[in-house]
């Protein structure tokens, strides 16, 4: 507020002593501009005396809000220290400017925020954190009723919106998610292509783009881009309808804001989602594939093929992956391949990230260190006992002295399920099920990342090929072992294996869990699983779970 007649220099402010010690005269605009001077001016003047001091203030010529409340303070500081103060000469509307700001005016100043402490400023942070996640299980576990409510009551769906944000989530979508990805497809082509030209591993383009595309990039893109997309628009759907009300009519007249606003999204996406990631792999590698054509003259059938392998064959740590098939369909001959014993006629083979196809037993060494392998029939030495077949492994490899080598040797014949009174047999005086186990310590004697069973349950009688089944999850739970296995045992598969490849032919005709295997329609899959054999193995296994 500010009650002035005329523009004035706010450099003319001021207050000074009068003729007389107990008179002060005020002159110029007090307004907002001039109250730093005004304030520096007023310090400088100390108004001595004990009697009443009159201010004259004639000469003010505006007065705002600011100046106002500059003098009234002026005035109550010198009556804090015993002075009567009388103001005359000032105009009528300064002096209710006045009179206004002294009836305001606080008693006191008002007092600042208190910073709190750091223990307070953790409790207040941890406390919004709660309130906030309190708030997100809450939201979660609102969603989770209406999704089984509308899956116990389909007609409470709302299919119209459901295919709406299939369009706008979905099939919108497709041309940004699918540039990107067929993109960022040629970009990774291209820059690999020059490295991988220089050693002639031009193949390699294949697994460079697949598995970057399909199993990391292309999956993240999708999910960045519908969170970022479709995410924010719903926000801001929600959020409008919350300022203009819509939600709240929507419970006025009986229409849950869930059921009507979130659900039908959640669904949409649940449909979307897994489309949209595919549809940016297949983009993905399509960039790929022609950056491979063009730079390193891979044709595309080729490049498929190498795809083929590159992104379906693997196994991950602390894994049982099995290989199964029909006797002849080269499951031992690709368990050999894999572990440099032969060459295969085509083809790339990869064991910790490393080729495996061509390397000699001396470039062998280093990785056969890092793994073990149990043959079908045992292969223990038959002129050594079942201690010193394990100790052997740890004689050539390790500078252990002997002492502790046949300490290390007992541990691993323990945990192979042997007793102790099995250690100085020779591997003729074992039955079946214990030259198995002899040889799997023989396996694991340098503690290896990787073990190689092949046929583990061949030739035993159940009750043996059940204590192998145990054996094989033990090691796998009790060591973190990755195991890789060649079987035709359907009960074993069962009762251990994470994922099952199936051969015929010398060809991977599937690869899956046992549960995925056994929905499968492949002739040769639903024959193998659904014999008698088959079909009593599941059953068992069930049951035991």
């Amino acid at each position: 507020m500010r009650t002035t007649t005329a523009h004035q220099n706010p450099d003319a402010a001021d207050m000074r002593p009068g003729p007389s010690p107990s008179e002060a005269r005020c002159a110029g605009a007090w307004v907002l501009h001039a109250v730093k001077r005004l304030e520096g001016r007023l310090a400088a003047q100390s108004f001595p005396g004990d009697g009443e001091l009159v201010i004259d203030a004639a000469g003010v010529t505006a007065m705002d809000t600011s100046g106002a409340w500059l003098l009234h303070r002026t005035i109550r500081a010198l009556e804090a220290r015993g002075r009567a103060v009388r103001v005359q000469g000032l105009r009528p509307e300064f002096s209710a400017l006045l009179q206004l700001v002294g009836s305001r005016a606080p008693a006191t100043r008002i007092p600042s925020a208190a910073t709190p402490g750091v223990l307070e400023g953790i409790g207040r942070q941890t406390w919004d954190h709660l309130v906030g996640s309190f708030g997100l299980l809450s939201f979660l576990g609102e969603c989770a009723v209406g999704f089984v409510r509308a899956l116990a009551h389909p007609r409470r769906i709302r299919w119209r919106t459901i295919l709406y944000n299939v369009q706008t989530a979905g099939f919108e979508a497709l041309p940004i998610t699918g540039l990107l990805s067929f993109l960022l497809g040629i970009v990774i082509a291209y820059q690999g292509a020059e490295q991988l030209r220089r050693f002639g591993a031009n193949i390699y383009i294949a697994d460079l783009v697949g598995l970057s595309m399909v199993r990391e990039l292309s999956p993240l893109i999708t999910a960045i881009i519908v969170a970022g997309r479709s995410g924010s628009a719903y926000t801001a759907q929600i959020g409008t309808m919350k300022v203009t009300e819509e939600i709240d009519a929507l419970r006025t007249i009986g229409v849950a804001p869930m059921d009507q606003l979130v659900l039908p999204k959640l669904f949409a996406l649940i449909v979307a989602l897994p489309l949209l990631t595919v549809y940016t792999d297949a983009m993905g590698v399509l960039g790929g594939m022609l950056m491979a054509r063009a730079q390193l003259d891979v044709s595309f059938l080729t490049f498929l093929d190498r795809l083929e392998y590159a992104v379906t064959m693997k196994s991950y740590r602390s894994e049982i992956f099995a290989l199964v098939g029909a006797s002849g369909c080269g499951k031992s001959t690709l368990l050999r391949e894999t572990i440099a014993l032969q060459s295969p006629t085509s083809g790339s083979i990869r064991v910790f990230g490393l080729e495996v196809v061509g390397l000699s037993d001396e470039d062998a060494l280093p990785l056969r260190r890092r793994w073990g392998v149990m043959f079908e029939r045992g292969a223990l030495f038959s002129s050594l006992t079942v201690a010193e077949n394990v100790g052997m492994v740890l004689h050539e490899h390790t500078p252990l002295d002997t002492r502790f080598i046949e300490e290390i040797a007992a541990l691993k014949i323990a945990l192979a399920g042997l007793s102790v009174d099995a250690g100085p047999k020779y591997p003729n005086e074992l039955s079946g099920g214990m030259r198995k186990r002899a040889a799997m310590a023989r396996a694991m004697a340098l503690d290896p990342e990787l073990l190689f069973l092949d046929e583990p349950t061949a030739g035993l009688d159940p009750l043996s090929a059940e204590g192998i089944d145990e054996l094989v999850r033990n090691l796998r739970d009790a060591l973190g072992l990755t195991i890789m296995m060649s079987t035709h045992d359907i009960d074993l598969l069962w009762r251990t294996a994470d994922r099952v490849a199936v051969l015929d032919g010398g060809r991977i005709v599937d690869i899956g869990t046992m549960a995925a295997l056994a929905r499968s329609g492949h002739p040769l899959i639903r024959e193998y699983f659904y014999g008698p054999r088959g079909r009593a193995a599941r059953e068992q296994a069930w049951k035991q779970k």
